[in-house]
């Protein structure tokens, strides 16, 4: 099967038809090199949307108890990312991830999602296309049946 890509301004979509959404207007033929260099950006720039959203959530969050801290975790040569509670509430100890996700095969894995802003929503807001967003916490069989998003 041939590998299609459409561009439109600075994003490359593959696809082996056309897309339905109308600005994706340029069918182009990419080298493999031309590829790797794409998919490199790709990642770059999932990067910084992961990153932008955490930032956000973290400083748009209000705290109930100044105890307890909510800290960012990026890294970025492994490309992990996560927010995790920290802190006393009265004599109880807290502690637990909020948010993780991996890139992943350069697809976005949204490993643990504990909070109320759907994340997958905000990552397709940013122009992520659905099919590099993955639930990792569902199952393969839940992803495939009922998500709309990557399977893997």
């Amino acid at each position: 099967m041939e590998e299609i890509y459409w561009w439109h301004k600075k994003n490359i979509t593959k696809c082996s038809h056309t897309p339905e959404v109308s600005h994706w207007n340029q069918k182009i033929t990419l080298t493999n090199q031309q590829i790797s260099l794409y998919q490199i950006d790709q990642v770059e720039k999932y990067q910084t949307y992961i990153q932008e959203l955490m930032e956000e959530y973290v400083n748009s969050y209000d705290y109930d108890d100044v105890q307890v801290e909510k800290e960012l975790l990026f890294d970025t040569m492994r490309h992990r990312y996560q927010i995790v509670n920290v802190g006393w509430q009265g004599e109880q100890r807290i502690y637990g991830c909020v948010l993780h996700i991996d890139i992943k095969d350069k697809k976005i894995w949204i490993q643990y999602d504990g909070t109320k802003i759907n994340i997958a929503a905000q990552l397709m807001a940013k122009g992520v296309p659905k099919d590099d967003i993955v639930l990792g916490f569902r199952s393969g069989y839940k992803r495939q049946h009922s998500t709309g998003l990557a399977v893997n």
